[in-house]
C-alpha cells in the first residue's frame, strides 16, 4: 500500500512537472514566440535534459500542446492545405482581379511589425491592391529536422504563396525558399531569371540584381521584398551566432509594390517602414488612418546630356513633378564625348559624334547646360546637387594634357584654350566654369556642386558619392561603396541596383551608346530618397514608370 501511494505521489508530481512545462510553452506561444526554442525554455529554467525525459524532444512537446491548446496555434498551418491544387486555383482566381500588388515576407514564428502590417493594409484599400505574403523560416527554430509553419493569426487571412505563380508573362513569385538569415538570397539564381524572366522572392533582405540579356530584350530582375514580422534570430547554437548577428542587422521592414500594366510590362519598386510602422511611396507616407504629402529627394540615373533617352527624361520629369520633388541629384549631367579619350582613335564613331555636333567642347556644354534648365524648370524643384562624376574628369584630364592643342581636336582649341585660362593655378571646378563661359545655366543659383570626396548626406543615406571609385582607389562597385557607406545611393554603372545599404540608380542615357555592345544589363531607373532615410528605385520603360489608375 506505501509502495503504491509513493508511486501515485510521484506521478502526480511528474504529471504536475509536465503540465508546467506544457503551459510554459504555451504561454510563450501565446506572448508571440510562436515557435519556442530551447533558448526560450531555457529562459524559464526549463533544460534540455528535462525536455528529453518528458517529451522525447522538443517536437513532442510542440504536439503535447496543441493538443491540450489548440486555440493558441490558431497560426499553425498545415502545409499541404496551401499547396493543393485547389488553394493554388483559387489563389489564380483572385490574382487576375488585381494589377497592383505589396508582397512582402513573413518569417515562420516570429511576430508581424503592427504599425506596418496596418498600413499596408491602409495602402491596399486606398490603391486597390492586393496583399501577398511569401514565407521563410529560421533553421534555428526548426524542430527537430522538420519545418512547423506557425504565423502571427494577423497574416492568416490573406494569402501565403508558396507555389510558384505568375502575375503576367514576365514577372512571377519564386517558389524556392531561403532560410530568412541567407545572407545573399538570390546567389546562384540568375540561371533561373535569365531563362524564366524576372521574380520576387521571398527574404528579410532587400536585394536586387539584374542579369543581362539579349540587346532585344528588358534585363531581368531578381529580388527580395523585405519583411513584415520583426527579427528574432535568437539562438544557442554557436556556430549560428555570426550569422544571426548579421541577419539582425540585414533585416529590412518593408515590401515591394508590384504594378502589372499588360502581360507584357510590370514595374516595381521598394518600400520600408518608418519605426512607427508607416513607408512612403510616390510621395505619400502611409500609415494606420490613412495618407498624408511626403516630399522625396530624387537622384537620376545617370543623365548623359546630349545622349540622353527622351523617354527616360519624360518620365524622370513626370516623376519629378508627380512627387513634389525639392531636389535632385544628377550623376554624369555632362557627357563628355567631344573630349572622350577614350574614343580618340575610333574614326567611325567619333565621325557619328560629329552628325550630332558632339565633337564640338562648347556645343555638349550647352546641351548639357540646356538639359540642367529643363529638368530645373520644374516648379517645385528648389536646389539641385551635381555630384563629382567621372564624365565629368574627361574635361579635366583633356586640359591638363593640353589636348586642345593637338590638331586632332581643332575645332576645339579656341574654347578649350579659354576654358584652360580660366581653371589655371585656380581651384575651380573645370565643368562648372566651362558651362559659365559657354552658357551659363539659367537656375545656376539652385546648384550645388560637389567636390571629389564631399560628402552629402540626407536622413542617413549618402548621396555624394557617384560609384566609380571604391576604398583606397580601387574600381567603384555597389558592393565595395556598401563597406564604405552602409547607406548610400550611387550611380555609375548604369545597372540598378540593392545590395545590403546601398542603392544604385540606372541611366537616363540611351540604352545603346556604341561601347556597351552585346548583352546588356542598363535600365532608365532613377531613385527616390526620402528625408526619413527610405528609398525606392523607379524603372522606366518606353517613360512608363507606372501604373497609370
Amino acid at each position: 500500500m506505501g509502495n503504491s501511494k509513493d508511486n501515485d505521489e510521484a506521478d502526480q508530481i511528474e504529471s504536475a512537472k509536465r503540465n508546467e512545462i506544457v503551459e510554459s510553452y504555451v504561454n510563450l506561444v501565446n506572448s508571440g514566440t510562436y515557435l519556442p526554442t530551447r533558448a526560450d525554455l531555457k529562459s524559464l529554467k526549463i533544460s534540455r535534459d528535462s525536455i528529453r525525459y518528458y517529451f522525447a524532444n522538443l517536437s513532442e512537446l510542440r504536439k503535447a500542446a496543441k493538443e491540450e491548446y489548440p486555440d493558441s496555434f490558431k497560426g499553425s498551418i498545415e502545409l499541404e492545405d496551401y499547396v493543393s491544387d485547389k488553394y493554388l486555383e483559387k489563389l489564380k482566381k483572385d490574382i487576375k482581379k488585381y494589377k497592383r500588388f505589396v508582397i512582402t515576407t513573413v518569417i515562420s514564428g516570429q511576430k508581424t511589425h503592427e504599425g506596418f502590417l496596418s498600413s499596408i493594409r491602409t495602402y491596399c484599400k486606398l490603391n486597390k491592391a492586393k496583399l501577398l505574403f511569401l514565407p521563410a523560416h529560421d533553421p534555428a527554430h526548426n524542430l527537430q529536422s522538420e519545418i512547423d509553419w506557425h504565423f502571427d493569426p494577423s497574416v492568416i487571412e490573406d494569402p501565403i504563396v508558396f507555389e510558384e505563380i505568375y502575375l503576367n508573362t514576365n514577372f512571377f513569385i519564386n517558389s524556392i525558399r531561403v532560410t530568412a538569415k541567407q545572407i545573399n538570397p538570390a546567389t546562384g539564381l540568375s540561371e533561373i531569371s535569365q531563362k524564366k524572366g524576372s521574380f520576387i522572392l521571398g527574404s528579410p533582405k532587400q536585394m536586387l540584381e539584374y542579369d543581362s540579356v539579349s540587346a532585344k530584350s528588358l534585363p531581368h530582375a531578381r529580388m527580395t521584398s523585405g519583411a513584415c514580422t520583426l527579427p528574432n534570430y535568437a539562438t544557442t547554437r554557436g556556430n549560428s551566432l555570426r550569422t544571426a548577428y548579421l541577419a539582425t542587422e540585414q533585416h529590412v521592414i518593408g515590401a515591394v509594390i508590384v504594378e502589372i500594366q499588360n502581360d507584357e510590362i510590370f514595374h516595381f519598386r521598394q518600400v520600408q517602414s518608418d519605426k512607427d510602422g508607416s513607408f512612403c511611396d510616390l510621395g505619400l507616407k502611409y500609415n494606420k488612418k490613412g495618407k498624408t504629402k511626403e516630399t522625396p529627394i530624387v537622384v537620376a540615373g545617370d543623365y548623359h546630356a546630349g545622349e540622353h533617352d527622351e523617354s527616360a527624361v519624360k518620365a524622370l520629369i513626370e516623376l519629378v513633378s508627380y512627387t513634389q520633388a525639392d531636389e535632385i541629384v544628377f550623376h554624369d549631367v555632362f557627357n563628355g564625348v567631344s573630349v572622350n579619350q577614350h574614343e580618340e582613335d575610333d574614326v567611325m564613331l567619333r565621325s557619328e559624334r560629329a552628325k550630332k555636333g558632339l565633337n564640338i567642347l562648347e556645343n555638349e556644354l550647352i546641351i548639357t547646360s540646356k538639359e540642367i534648365d529643363r529638368i530645373l524648370n520644374i516648379k517645385s524643384l528648389k536646389n539641385a546637387i551635381i555630384v563629382k562624376s567621372n564624365h565629368d574628369d574627361f574635361i579635366d584630364r583633356w586640359l591638363r594634357k593640353g589636348k586642345f592643342t593637338n590638331k586632332d581636336h581643332i575645332q576645339n582649341f579656341v574654347f578649350g584654350a579659354k576654358l584652360a585660362s580660366e581653371v589655371a593655378g585656380t581651384n575651380k571646378d573645370f565643368l562648372k566654369t566651362g558651362l559659365e563661359l559657354a552658357r551659363q545655366p539659367t537656375h545656376h543659383k539652385k546648384i550645388k556642386w560637389l567636390t571629389v570626396d564631399e560628402d552629402y548626406v540626407v536622413g542617413g543615406i549618402h548621396l555624394g558619392a557617384h560609384g566609380d571609385r571604391s576604398a583606397n582607389g580601387a574600381r567603384g562597385s555597389i558592393k565595395g561603396l556598401s563597406k564604405s557607406y552602409p547607406r548610400c545611393v550611387i550611380g555609375h554603372s548604369h545597372t540598378p541596383g540593392i545590395f545590403k545599404g546601398a542603392f544604385q540608380v540606372g541611366t537616363t542615357s540611351l540604352l545603346r551608346l556604341g561601347y556597351n555592345r552585346g548583352p546588356s544589363s542598363w535600365v532608365h531607373c532613377h531613385c527616390l530618397v526620402y528625408r526619413s532615410g527610405q528609398r525606392q528605385l523607379i524603372n522606366s520603360i518606353n517613360g512608363s514608370w507606372k501604373l497609370n489608375d
